[in-house]
């Protein structure tokens, strides 16, 4: 699979200064104007490894490893008609109106952004796939889409070093073309499908957050939020209603809220930084749950039912901490970072219980960058020192898996998969001109 993208854009800002009295006042108006296009190509190929006596091969007689299978591809040409085959477009027209006013300790900024976007796909070979679940799955399609975003901010100035600040602004999330095209792709374990059908994601957010600045390095911020989101775009398992389970793209509503605190504070040369985000998100989903029978036997029933949860990737904790050195007169400077992110979902299950998660992550970075007075630079860059893994699980078991390693009663989850991509380094030299 390739494609060819093409993205052009133009913008025009107009502004508009007064000092009035003791006040500051500044309006500014503004238009956008893009065409994003992408024509994608999809072709796939058959390989088979071929035995001596049947048409394929077997571990353990033809090969033991891998690297000793003979593959050969039984159609050089390929399979172009695939639903993967399209070409795709998004055209945004967009204004703005802004007015910003400053007057005592007070400073206020309100405005409004209305935009156009019209987006759509023409598909060079029909989904047969998707054809055969919901006839009249169109081939082409163009759709409209027209958002009112406001937004207003008021910033209280206590004194020199404090400020109090509360937003509002409305904002949208808009899919990409892989989400909307209607293209099938198979893999070993599942169909992985667009879905023509999602919507633009449609989020309030309301923040407050308290500043403290007593000098020029240091900081403490401290803010609580709250996000309603509708129609926001998540990736999961939908049933086909033939047994299979297809992973798309899916719209839900949900609510977001919680506090955040970030810190930095400076000891000379060396720092600290640190920052950590609670949040609380809850959303629903349609899911299918067997009423009778067991295990599969006796002709069981089903039947759907609304199970709540969190969205998406949404992790309930986040936290960041950074030691700094910044060497002024040295020209070294030098940063160890640790990141964590709490368990959360990793793909929406179509079952009851059958979301996938992902267990927490615990990242270590480094990165350095050596500055001479001849503007020759030496850096360093170090990733995933802990050759941290992801883990996907399901909080569930299943007794006819018991005799695996980490899916017993006593481990209470079923591990699905476990990655990881080992540790990267970067080391280069460069060279800034004066």
């Amino acid at each position: 699979m390739h494609n060819s993208d093409i993205d052009k854009a133009g913008y025009l800002n107009l502004k508009y200064k007064a000092d009035i009295l003791s006040s500051h006042l500044e309006l500014s108006a503004g238009a956008m104007y893009r065409d994003k296009t992408r024509s994608n190509f999809d072709n796939t190929y058959t390989l088979i490894s071929r035995g001596p006596v049947d048409e394929h091969s077997a571990k353990g007689v033809d090969w033991q490893v891998y690297s000793d299978i003979n593959w050969t591809v039984s159609d050089p040409t390929g399979a172009a008609n695939s639903s993967g085959t399209y070409n795709a477009y998004e055209k945004v027209k967009a204004g703005y109106a802004m007015l910003l006013y400053k007057i005592w300790k007070i400073r206020i900024i309100g405005g409004a952004r209305y935009e156009e976007c019209q987006q759509g796909y023409d598909q060079v070979f029909h989904n047969l796939f998707l054809d055969k679940f919901k006839p009249g799955n169109p081939q082409k399609r163009d759709f409209l889409n027209n958002n009112l975003l406001p937004s207003a901010n008021i910033e209280f100035n206590i004194n020199t070093s404090n400020n109090l600040k509360a937003s509002y602004y409305k904002a949208i999330n808009k899919p990409g073309f892989k989400e909307v095209v209607p293209f099938a792709i198979a893999t070993e374990d599942y169909q992985i499908t667009g879905n023509p059908d999602l919507k633009y994601a449609v989020a309030d957010n309301l923040d407050l957050r308290y500043e403290y600045f007593p000098n020029q390095q240091d900081q403490i911020l401290a803010g609580v939020f709250y996000k309603k989101i509708d129609n926001a775009i998540e990736e999961g398992f939908v049933n086909d209603g033939h047994g299979n389970n297809n992973l798309t793209f899916l719209n839900s509503n949900a609510e977001n809220y919680g506090f955040e605190i970030d810190y930095i504070k400076y000891f000379r040369e060396f720092g600290i930084k640190a920052n950590y985000t609670w949040t609380h998100s809850n959303t629903s989903s349609a899911k299918k749950m067997i009423v009778n029978g067991v295990l599969a036997k006796n002709r069981d029933s089903t039947a759907i039912v609304i199970q709540y949860r969190p969205l998406y990737g949404q992790a309930e904790h986040v936290a960041n901490i950074s030691l700094l050195y910044k060497g002024t007169n040295n020209g070294l400077n030098g940063q160890l970072s640790f990141s964590y992110t709490g368990d959360r979902i990793y793909r929406v299950g179509a079952d009851i219980n059958g979301d996938q998660w992902q267990r927490p992550i615990l990242q270590m970075d480094l990165s350095a960058e050596k500055k001479f007075k001849s503007g020759i630079g030496i850096f360093i860059k170090a990733r995933n020192l802990l050759n941290t893994h992801t883990y996907v699980y399901l909080k569930q078991v299943n007794p006819l898996n018991s005799q695996f390693p980490e899916h017993s009663s006593s481990d209470k989850t079923t591990s699905l998969r476990d990655d990881y991509s080992d540790r990267s380094y970067i080391i280069g030299v460069r060279y800034k001109f004066n």
